[in-house]
């Protein structure tokens, strides 16, 4: 599905390097006016290093003039990883991103935007 989107120009997919190494991917779904941050991952060993955040930064500025979203899992479902859920939440708001208040089920899981 990634290749088919990505060949219809609607899907980016981003490499995240450092000193010449993969360190990390994301993963866009583009629209007009709109991109949504379907995935976006770090290499455990880089994490807690300012990479996560400098690569959104600069994601966001590629789609500089688009409202930029991403989804992440509910906090309000119990599941058995609550912690990497908070973090990732945590994340995303210490670089900038905001809570909307909104929700969606999807594959039978709760995302908040």
């Amino acid at each position: 599905m990634i290749r088919e989107k990505y060949c219809q120009k609607v899907t980016d997919v981003w490499m995240i390097e450092e000193e010449k190494k993969i360190s990390g991917f994301a993963i866009t779904m583009n629209g007009d006016d709109l991109v949504l941050l379907d995935y976006f991952a770090i290499c455990e060993e880089k994490r807690g290093q300012g990479l996560g955040g400098k690569s959104l930064r600069a994601l966001q500025e590629q789609y500089g003039g688009k409202r930029f979203f991403l989804e992440v899992e509910s906090l309000k479902v119990p599941a058995d990883n609550m912690e990497e859920r908070r973090r990732r939440k945590q994340f995303y708001l210490n670089n900038g991103m905001r809570e909307l208040g909104v929700y969606a089920k999807l594959f039978g899981v709760e995302f908040e935007l």
